[in-house]
């Protein structure tokens, strides 16, 4: 299949693809480790495209780009801010955990990250949309009523506020953000309170994104071992030119650095890359090592060319956009994030984290 090709997935498909239960094998380089991307971008791009038609603009114009483009990098960028979100962040998190014993919550993952790399961010990313993509609206076809929610779809909103309100709040309770997801997962399974049936849990449950935290956490224990992590230290500070004393200019080059380790590893694997490399960063330009962690982790909110993320490629050949238009559109977005990294250097100084 070309990649401005659209393929239009049937409702049975989007169902199975977002709960897992689909392969997604159409010679598309998805990624069970951004599974979460995945089926927000599944699950909006129908909704998206059908809503570009409606108000009349039909596949492939300007105006029905810039609404899937829209939609396909703020399921990501916005994400990349919110702990549990995508995989990355988790496995950025798993990672330092495990390696350093360093431990990042919701809530103040969410509060450092979200302000502006998920707010400012999600404007940026609308106001570049308008301005790449100017359109009107030119006719508004009738709708069909909506119908309210079943037993069910009030069940798993409950389930998920409260899922909401347990990671917002565990900096209180200390509760880790996984504990509460899996809880939250079985009882969607179970009878009568849940929403699946139990069969699901053996037959729609991926089990690809458990070897793929394993392997990176793995991966990033070989590193430490072996000295890998002391070597490449070494090779990389004196490059970075990374100084004491210079906040600012370290943030900023730490979270281009972040950046580029995606281009080299897609951003799902770049948490083995950097987070090995937080220790003796750490130790050459003063900063608490949880610093280090999060500034790698401002990194990953940057998409420079849509490969980087699996899940935007799934997206894109969802609606058909093509390749040179996302390129165009994400190189730009990109360009015009830089300014916020000063801007989210200051949000970090005035909550006291640096």
């Amino acid at each position: 299949m070309a990649l401005g090709t659209a393929w239009k997935p049937a409702p049975r498909e989007i169902g199975a693809l977002a709960c897992g239960k689909l392969s997604f094998n159409r010679n598309t380089p998805a990624s069970s480790s951004s599974a979460s991307t995945l089926a927000r971008i599944i699950l909006l791009l129908p909704i998206i495209a059908a809503l570009a038609k409606r108000v009349g603009h039909e596949s492939g114009s300007p105006a029905y780009n810039g609404m899937c483009l829209a939609a396909i990098l703020a399921s990501y960028q916005i994400g990349a801010a919110i702990l549990p979100a995508n995989a990355p962040n988790l496995a950025i998190a798993g990672t330092s955990e495990m390696m350093y014993g360093t431990v990042l919550t919701y809530g103040e993952y969410l509060g450092l990250q979200f302000p502006v790399m998920g707010f400012v961010k999600g404007a940026l990313i609308v106001a570049m949309t308008c301005w790449m993509f100017p359109a009107e609206v030119k006719g508004l076809a009738g709708g069909s009523a909506t119908k309210p929610m079943s037993t069910e779809e009030k069940r798993l909103a409950g389930i998920l506020l409260v899922s909401l309100v347990m990671w917002a709040t565990d900096f209180l309770h200390r509760i880790h953000p996984g504990w509460i997801g899996l809880v939250a997962g079985v009882l969607c399974i179970l009878p009568r309170v849940g929403v699946l049936p139990a069969a699901a849990f053996n037959d729609r449950i991926k089990y690809g994104p458990y070897f793929y935290i394993g392997s990176v956490l793995g991966l990033g224990a070989v590193i430490i071992d072996t000295g890998l992590a002391r070597a490449l230290g070494g090779a990389v500070l004196p490059m970075l030119n990374l100084r004491e004393g210079s906040d600012l200019l370290n943030f900023v080059v730490l979270s281009v650095m972040s950046t580029l380790a995606g281009m080299l590893t897609t951003n799902p694997a770049q948490a083995g890359l950097t987070v090995p490399l937080a220790e003796p960063i750490a130790q050459a330009i003063g900063w608490p090592l949880k610093a280090v962690v999060m500034t790698f982790a401002v990194g990953i909110t940057t998409v420079v060319l849509p490969y980087m993320v699996p899940p935007v490629v799934v997206g894109l050949r969802i609606v058909g956009v093509e390749f040179r238009v996302a390129a165009r559109f994400t190189l730009a977005l990109a360009a015009a994030g830089v300014p916020l990294l000063v801007v989210n250097y200051a949000w970090w100084r005035v909550v006291g984290f640096l």
